[in-house]
């Protein structure tokens, strides 16, 4: 379960979304991985995330928790 300041991962290929202050929708298609905060549930299949410098709508089945069990470990 993901928590307000929970730092994920967000793969590449992914629509973030946002509506500017005039209504219209600006959205962003992730053209790598990038890692993002998490803001909030919005509804039951989305969530707001901090990426990219500002904050996005994303379907939360695109996020992934980045969590010391799935880093890579290199010594």
């Amino acid at each position: 379960m993901l928590s307000e300041g929970d730092l994920v991962h967000i793969p590449q290929d992914v629509n973030m979304w946002d509506f500017t202050a005039n209504g219209s929708m600006n959205v962003i298609k992730t053209e790598k991985p990038i890692t993002g905060v998490f803001m909030g549930q919005v509804v039951a299949d989305t969530c707001r995330v901090y990426a990219l410098g500002r904050t996005s709508t994303v379907q939360i089945r695109h996020i992934y928790p980045m969590e010391e069990a799935n880093a890579s470990k290199t010594n």
